[in-house]
């Protein structure tokens, strides 16, 4: 299943993501832990299949026995087929045993040949050095790899978090701009499944001798993840085949890697899982975190401290947002049936010490609600208002400066809401449920209406995200584990419907580029 989706604005990704130098050590621990993986995933496969021979010839005896098998495989836990479909010449490469056949996607393979074929590449530089070899034959090889992972300054980048019964994934996937061809471009595998993403432009790095390197006049290509672990790890996107996050947001002062034992965790960690995550896009060091531990953190990314322990909820904090244009407030949605709404500038006065590991009741606006919280989102054209959907069904569209009664209450779908996405578009947003539809609607002073709705077959929709350069292009994902785009200046009944509001964005955004270029000049 896909959890999450968030994309990357056009520029942000460096063109030629950097190679990064393994130690011997290092690589010897990526050979480990990529040993037990695939012991684990034989275990698996001696439990569900057993003798394969033994179960292909009762197979062939009756038509009975055809069924009870595919019943009893039906029953068994499905294993992806990238890992079950390991590349023998990278198994051997690692010394490992009980290998498969070559794996046609290539998935696995991709991540797995970028470390062990540093051997190769060693090899043929030492070689080179030699005089033995072919230089040339290896530059060749080299600029060939660095002209296939270059990123071009149209191309679209979409992060993806994915999981199933054996691996967990952190994938960047580049969508061609014109023909919205999808490939991943590279990915990161996870100690835990990821339950949410946040990406920052933060400029954050390690030096050589372990210390975090902050610069607040440069921009960076980092994203948060989110697991069930109680910690929140920063991952550079613009690093290839880092086995490592650039820092993690939970540990002990000392402390570089999480211990699954909870041995090495900072006092002011959560206690539980992190389930949402926002990063604060004026004041660009601030990241919240809201986990089933009842609380919302404030952390400091430049220090990897955590400013502030907000303890107002009553239950799991599953919803987070940044007000856009006023960087101070933030909004929390829970399973206790609350939305509140803070000022985080209230915190200076409050004891230090004391907000940062003790929970402190923050004075805030309280919006109570009929049920547990789904999913909110601001409107970004109408900054004063959000949408929030709640575990019944129902859905509310609230403005902040009446929190008593929410100015529209819909059902958007036949069960939860999942997800929701506002466009640029005035009016314009998009929601997602667990009964597999994506609906577009447009919202007026008087009124809320759906405009259409339509199945991408990706199963319950977990994620669904506008494109922050097209704010018309629909990226949605859910239990299928598969991904859909969506692009809604090809659907003529959403054309036509908004055709007006359409054409004022893109007059606004055409104005704006000719301010911009007068003000260069």
């Amino acid at each position: 299943m896909i959890t999450s989706l968030h994309w990357v604005p056009k520029g942000a990704a460096s063109e030629l993501p950097k190679q990064i130098e393994l130690s011997e050590k290092e690589i010897e621990e990526l050979n480990i832990k990529m040993s037990k993986t695939v012991k684990q995933v034989n275990e698996i496969k001696k439990q569900n299949f057993g003798n394969t021979s033994q179960e292909e010839s009762n197979e062939m005896n009756t038509e009975n026995n055809n069924k009870k098998q595919n019943k009893k495989k039906k029953k068994e836990k499905e294993i992806p087929q990238e890992l079950l479909d390991i590349d023998e010449e990278i198994l051997k490469k690692f010394n490992l045993e009980n290998y498969d056949e070559e794996d046609p996607k290539g998935n696995l393979f991709t991540y797995f040949q970028n470390f062990e074929d540093l051997d190769y590449l060693k090899n043929s530089q030492q070689e080179t050095e030699t005089g033995k070899g072919n230089s040339n034959q290896f530059d060749e090889l080299i600029e060939e790899e660095m002209e296939e992972n270059k990123i071009k300054p149209n191309d679209m980048i979409l992060l993806s978090a994915k999981s199933d019964q054996t691996l967990s994934t952190l994938e960047e996937i580049v969508i061609e701009d014109e023909s919205l061809n999808m490939y991943v471009h590279h990915d990161i595998i996870l100690q835990n499944s990821p339950l949410c993403l946040a990406w920052c432009d933060l400029s954050l790095e390690r030096a050589k001798s372990g210390e975090l390197l902050y610069d607040e006049n440069k921009t960076g290509n980092l994203v948060a993840v989110g697991t069930f672990d109680p910690i929140i790890e920063i991952w550079d996107l613009d690093l290839a085949d880092t086995s490592k996050p650039v820092c993690t947001l939970g540990l002990g002062v000392n402390e570089k890697e999480f211990d699954p034992q909870l041995q090495n965790l900072s006092p002011y960690a959560h206690d539980g899982a992190v389930l949402t995550l926002a990063w604060n896009s004026e004041y660009r060091n601030l990241m919240a975190s809201g986990s089933d531990d009842n609380t919302v953190k404030i952390w400091d990314l430049s220090t990897t401290e955590c400013l502030a322990t907000i303890g107002n909820h009553t239950d799991a904090v599953g919803a987070l947002a940044w007000k856009p244009d006023e960087g101070s407030l933030l909004l929390s949605g829970g399973h206790d049936s609350v939305c509140w709404l803070w000022d985080i500038r209230s915190m200076a006065e409050q004891n230090k010490e004391k907000q940062r590991q003790k929970k402190i009741q923050l004075d805030g606006v309280k919006f109570k609600l009929s049920s547990p919280t789904e999913c909110l989102k601001w409107d970004i054209t109408s900054p004063n208002r959000f949408f929030v959907s709640v575990e019944n069904g129902d859905s509310f569209y609230y403005d902040i400066r009446n929190p008593k009664k929410p100015l529209f209450t819909v059902s958007c779908h036949r069960k939860e809401t999942t997800q929701v996405a506002f466009s640029e578009i005035p009016g314009l947003f998009v929601t997602g449920g667990s009964d597999k539809f994506v609906k577009v609607w447009e919202i007026s002073e008087k009124k809320i209406s759906q405009v259409i709705k339509r199945n991408l077959d990706v199963g319950s929709v977990f994620a669904l995200s506008f494109s922050p350069d097209n704010p018309l292009l629909l990226a949605v994902a859910g239990k299928k584990g598969e991904i859909a785009t969506w692009d809604l200046t090809q659907d003529n009944k959403v054309f036509k419907w908004f055709e007006k509001k359409i054409k004022l964005y893109l007059e606004s955004k055409i104005q704006e580029n000719t301010n911009q270029n007068i003000n260069k000049n």
